[in-house]
């Protein structure tokens, strides 16, 4: 989450996602605002945004990728990962890899804990945004660890959606059909891995 961009409608979206998610409870968030050249954030920015968006924001540095991944494995809440652009391999500053995201949603302290990670990235290979979004929530359950996701696609011409995930199959598939009861939005909207997570309207 860069600066220029905070107060975006995505902001609402993920604030409102969190709450159909887990309602009533407590969120952390890391802003992942990496290599900024010693940029400064704007006064009271991380401050306005735990307000904007309902969370706390974890402890490490929101600009040092140093100390992100042992910060997300050690947050005991449920957890929004908020980069510039998403779920990728090879990662890049504005990227959380396949990796780091299966060892923070495979840690031992993010037992029966949601990790919802913002997500804009894509490749330009003529699939459309619930094709490449199916086979990235299928790639991490190919992965063989024991993580089961669910995803909401926001806009499909940007090709941005939400990703939630966790070990802990039965809570994602409450929290996505929680999420697709409460917001009426349609179905087909909602991707999940195979397992049925994703509720049906018929």
């Amino acid at each position: 989450m860069h600066p220029k961009y905070f107060g975006e409608s995505h902001d609402m979206a993920k604030r409102q996602a969190m709450e159909w998610l887990a309602p009533k409870e407590p969120w952390a968030a890391h802003l992942m605002w990496f290599n900024q050249q010693g940029a400064e954030p704007p006064p009271n920015f991380l401050q306005d945004y735990e307000v904007a968006l309902g969370v706390n924001h974890l402890g490490a540095d929101a600009q040092d990728r140093g100390t992100f991944l042992e910060a997300a494995q050690n947050c005991g809440e449920h957890l929004l990962l908020d980069p510039d652009t998403g779920l990728w391999t090879p990662g890049t500053s504005k990227h959380v890899t396949f990796e780091q995201f299966v060892q923070i949603v495979g840690s031992e302290n993010r037992r029966g804990k949601l990790t919802l990670i913002y997500d804009q990235s894509y490749l330009r290979d003529g699939r459309n945004v619930w094709e490449q979004t199916e086979a990235k929530l299928w790639s991490l359950r190919g992965l063989n660890l024991n993580i089961h996701a669910a995803a909401y696609v926001l806009h499909a011409g940007t090709f941005v959606r939400m990703i939630w995930a966790s070990t802990d199959c039965m809570l994602i598939t409450r929290a996505t059909q929680r999420m697709q009861e409460e917001s009426g939005y349609p179905f087909c909207r909602f991707v999940d891995d195979g397992c049925g997570h994703v509720g049906s309207n018929e």
